[in-house]
């Protein structure tokens, strides 16, 4: 949390954004690390270092599971395009979207897919409405354009914002942040 409200600070090292570094690197994360090193300005750069160090792996069966598990979800939402298949029933219709070799059930690696398998294009047109309605109204949040930067990127190829714990409760805390801003 507090990397990510230091992520407008000024300075490129500061206290807050390297305690804030190391935590996203200790988690693991290739794309939440990417990410932040993009928020930062920094971003191709940081990951053709970070990957010729070791320090990032992209391992050729993790990209093939991502690429499964989104064509998945595509497939998905096409033969459920307007209510999609329910709220949290992706990994319940999976197995019969999933190739007979692919034993993977996990979500697809990118929220707007996932979403939009779930909740169909009747759900997606309701919570951009929902996120239109409430940007609108909060034109001033230039200090969060960062963090929101970081969320999309991270959103994009994977889905932990949706689905674990932590970054749900971290998502519903940048959101109130940048609607209780007042412009």
């Amino acid at each position: 949390v507090v990397g990510i409200l230091m992520i407008r600070e000024k300075k490129l090292i500061c206290p807050a954004k390297l305690i804030s570094f190391l935590g996203v690197v200790l988690t693991g994360s290739r794309v939440a690390i990417i990410a932040v090193a993009i928020g930062w300005g920094i971003g191709p750069s940081f990951a053709k270092i970070a990957e010729s160090k070791g320090l990032i792996l992209f391992a050729p069966r993790a990209v093939e599971e991502r690429i499964v598990l989104n064509r998945a979800g595509w497939e998905m939402f096409k033969n459920n395009w307007l209510w999609g298949v329910g709220p949290g029933q992706f990994l319940a219709q999976l197995p019969k979207y999933l190739p007979a070799y692919e034993r993977s059930l996990q979500p697809a690696h990118n929220i707007f897919l996932l979403l939009l398998a779930e909740f169909g294009v009747v759900g997606g047109i309701l919570l951009l409405m929902g996120i239109g309605g409430s940007a609108s109204q909060r034109r001033g949040f230039k200090g969060y354009r960062g963090v929101v930067a970081i969320i999309a990127i991270t959103a994009l190829f994977d889905h932990y914002w949706v689905t674990a714990q932590q970054n749900r409760l971290l998502l519903g805390l940048v959101i109130g942040l940048i609607l209780a801003k007042r412009n």
